[in-house]
């Protein structure tokens, strides 16, 4: 008897241990929505959407219930019987947490959690400044204003845009050990002081450091070691004839070697090789080279450009497009991109059209 008495007493205090582990709780409304409409649960990878539950409205509410062992975000979304739809993004974590489905999701309500509240705030308060960044953006070119208003119009649009960027930041520093906080931070750490965006990812708890936080810490890592002042970070590829050919050995016998990241597709791009074609005329004579490192994935269309816009400097790529290796070592996320480097330093980034002129005069002797 005593044994059967400890054998029950083991099994309560299985069930207890279940019972108060960690879960979530997903209570929720949806607007338009009528008992029997289906609520689902999901998420991006890509372009596609990928399913995760489903429930039904019932007297009025949904209610989704399981465990999470990390913070995700997730979309909730419900088209209704009467051809209407709502929808909201939550962070799904353990807890009790609330949210209402609205038909515009511009705003949202999530409530119940620490991290779910804090998200909320950050939506709604960028969806606000957004708001007011985008109608002075409008009205700085109403043609119906006078030039001087759609200057003053400009200016105010230039310090919403400012003041948007700053609760960014703010929300970052103060939110970085939550989801919400990596959320922000991954909307501008491209975009803000290096130094401080890469403090922000390195504060990043081990728990939500995802792939794409991994991303963002090798970009600003890559921008560390290749800013101006570094030794230039060699890297070889792929020349048009089938040759192999590095950034170093493109370097020697030059003075400054401008490494010129495009591609055929890029229209930015075909519109600055005017420019640089003269400055190629200009300056080769006196030690300038020029290294095109092309972000193409079609060795054709590579091909065909370079002949086409008549490119008579150096090429190299490897054929990858945005995953080009040399682009990541130099941290490049947009094209036309430039470096310039002088005795295997790297003494310009970012330079284009009057800009790079005026460096490419400095470094060269002018006329």
């Amino acid at each position: 008897m005593k044994k059967v008495i400890l054998i029950l007493g083991a099994c309560v205090a299985v069930l207890t241990a279940m019972a108060q582990s960690p879960s979530y709780r997903v209570a929720g409304t949806a607007e338009g929505a009528a008992d029997g409409d289906t609520v689902k649960m999901y998420y991006y990878k890509g372009w596609s959407v990928v399913p995760v539950a489903e429930t039904v409205v019932k007297d009025g509410s949904f209610l989704f219930e399981g465990r999470q062992d990390t913070a995700v975000f997730r979309s909730l979304g419900c088209k209704t019987a009467a051809g209407g739809s709502c929808s909201s993004e939550i962070i799904l974590e353990n807890g009790d947490i609330k949210v209402h489905l609205k038909s515009d999701p511009s705003t949202i309500e999530v409530s119940g959690t620490p991290a779910n509240e804090a998200w909320c705030e950050y939506h709604n308060e960028i969806e606000r400044l957004c708001g007011v960044s985008l109608d002075l953006y409008r009205a700085s070119n109403d043609t119906t204003l006078s030039e001087a208003e759609r200057k003053a119009k400009r200016a105010e649009s230039e310090q919403a845009d400012k003041n948007t960027q700053d609760y960014r930041l703010t929300f970052c520093r103060t939110h970085i050990g939550q989801l919400s906080g990596v959320r922000a931070l991954g909307d501008i750490f491209d975009k803000i002081d290096p130094a401080e965006a890469e403090a922000l990812v390195d504060k990043v708890p081990a728990i939500l450091r995802t792939d794409e936080v991994k991303q963002m810490k090798l970009y600003l890592v890559s921008l560390r070691q290749t800013k101006e002042g570094c030794d230039l970070v060699d890297f070889t590829m792929d020349t048009p004839e089938g040759g192999k050919l590095s950034v170093s050995e493109a370097a020697k016998g030059c003075k400054v070697l401008l490494v010129d990241f495009w591609a055929s597709w890029c229209g930015p791009c075909r519109a600055e090789m005017p420019l640089v074609k003269s400055l190629y005329e200009r300056y080769h004579d006196k030690g300038l080279e020029i290294l095109g490192v092309s972000l193409d994935n079609d060795g054709k269309a590579w091909k065909n450009a370079i002949k086409q816009i008549g490119l008579p400097w150096l090429h190299i790529s490897d054929l990858k497009g945005w995953d080009c290796e040399g682009a990541a070592l130099y941290g490049v996320r947009a094209i036309p991109a430039t470096v310039l480097v002088s005795g295997g330093k790297i003494v310009a980034r970012g330079l284009r059209g009057q800009d790079l002129a005026d460096k490419l005069a400095e470094l060269l002797g002018g006329e």
